[in-house]
Order: C-alpha cells, then sequence, then structure tokens
C-alpha cells in the first residue's frame, strides 16, 4: 500500500468515524468539554489572572529575543515576521483578559451560594502548605462530607459553564 493509499484510508476511515456519531452523542460530548473547559479555567484562575494584570510585562516578553533569524511557533504555523508576531501576541492577551472578565461575571452570578465556597477553596485558594484543597480538607472546613462537597462542587461548576457556554452546557 503506497503513502497517498493510506493517507486516503484513514481519511475516509475518519470521515466514516464522524458520520456515525449521533447528534445525541455530539451533543453529550459538547456539554462534557463546556464542564472540562470550566473547570481547566478555574484551575488556571489564578495564574490567567496575573497574566494579564501584567500588560506591560506580558509584551515586554517580545523584547526578549535572542536572534531576529529564530522562527517562532504559534499553534497553527510558524511565524517569522516580528509583526506579525506581535500582532498574535496581542490578539492572545485580548482572549485571555476576554475569558477572565467571562469568568469573572459568571462566578459572580453564583458566589452568593453556599456551594461556592467549595469553588474558592478547590481552585482560587491554597492551602498552609501552598497546595490545592483535597476534596477531604475542604469537607472538613465546611464541615459537610466528602460526597456533598464534591456534589457542590459540580453543581456549581455546570452553573458556570452555562454562564460562560450558554446552552452548549446544557
Amino acid at each position: 500500500m503506497t503513502d497517498t493509499q493510506l493517507i486516503e484510508k484513514t481519511i475516509n476511515a475518519t470521515i466514516h468515524k464522524i458520520n456515525n456519531i449521533t447528534m445525541i452523542d455530539r451533543v453529550k460530548i459538547l456539554k462534557e468539554d463546556t464542564f472540562k473547559n470550566t473547570e481547566k479555567l478555574l484551575y488556571n484562575y489564578n495564574t490567567l489572572k496575573e497574566h494579564v494584570t501584567d500588560e506591560v510585562g506580558y509584551y515586554g516578553m517580545m523584547d526578549k529575543r535572542a536572534s531576529g533569524s529564530i522562527i517562532r511557533y504559534s499553534k497553527s504555523k510558524a511565524i517569522t515576521n516580528d509583526d506579525e508576531m506581535q500582532r498574535c501576541r496581542e490578539e492572545s492577551y485580548i482572549r485571555s483578559k476576554n475569558d477572565l472578565t467571562r469568568l469573572d461575571k459568571a462566578m459572580n452570578k453564583v458566589k452568593s451560594k453556599k456551594e461556592f465556597k467549595v469553588i474558592e477553596l478547590r481552585y482560587l485558594m491554597k492551602n498552609d502548605n501552598g497546595e490545592t484543597y483535597t476534596f477531604e480538607e475542604i469537607a472538613e472546613i465546611l464541615e459537610k462530607d466528602e460526597k456533598t462537597v464534591r456534589m457542590w462542587k459540580n453543581k456549581i461548576i455546570k452553573e458556570i459553564s452555562i454562564y460562560l457556554f450558554g446552552s452548549d452546557a446544557i
């Protein structure tokens, strides 16, 4: 089998697999992704916040290049032009800032709920060792059982997901 035939066979198998996913399965996958993506944003909230509050430092990283002949890579292509590199950095910064703003707004909508304390402890605060609180520690602090803490976490993340992703999270 030639390389071309192998590529063609792989493409056809992939298309066949995609076509056999039902709409219900696609919606289920999308819903799971919104939950996971919300949780990723929460885990990285403090770093993201630090990142966007230091705009000068963020753009200053552009000036710390070793050589003009170095090729820089983005997610989609190699970037050799400094103007294009600057534009990509600006777009990345704006996306990060917008994500943080959306997440802050979503959390403000639910922060008055008793379950939000789990989000604060799990994602936004660190214990005395500078580590993420475990569910066991959170349960002890809130004087709840661990199962309740996990249910509260899931409930609030689902709600935050809806504020972030709309009906795709339902």
